[in-house]
């Protein structure tokens, strides 16, 4: 039996690519960005480290040269869930089994008052 005669044994394959959490970091510094007219700024630095990717959202004002926070940093696999998300402002870890429990609690922690003190 050739290659062409055993067929797809793939299955059904998903037809939207999976959103990746860096992608959701990516999104929210752009908002940043877009929301404070430019005055801030949303970074996502980081990549693949060994068996994980690793990002961090990092806020800076342009307008005062060297200022910098992290904000959250992430880690995944890559089956993405669960993942570790760590709000370095309070110092804080979470493990989010799923992407709707990721969004929810990376929400919070950009709507916390820590952050928001930060950002004024």
């Amino acid at each position: 039996m050739d290659a062409k005669e055993v067929g797809n044994l793939w299955g059904d394959l998903p037809s939207v690519p999976p959103s990746t959490p860096a992608m959701h970091l990516r999104g929210q510094a752009d908002e940043l960005s877009r929301l404070s007219g430019g005055a801030l700024r949303g970074e996502i630095r980081g990549g693949p480290q060994q068996d994980q990717f690793q990002y961090a959202l990092i806020v800076t004002a342009p307008a005062v040269s060297g200022l910098a926070c992290t904000i959250v940093q992430v880690s995944y696999g890559i089956a993405l869930y669960p993942l570790a998300l760590h709000d370095t402002v309070t110092s804080t870890t979470f493990t989010c089994d799923d992407e709707a429990k990721y969004v929810q609690t990376l929400g919070a922690i950009l709507r916390s008052p820590p952050v928001r003190r930060i950002l004024s």
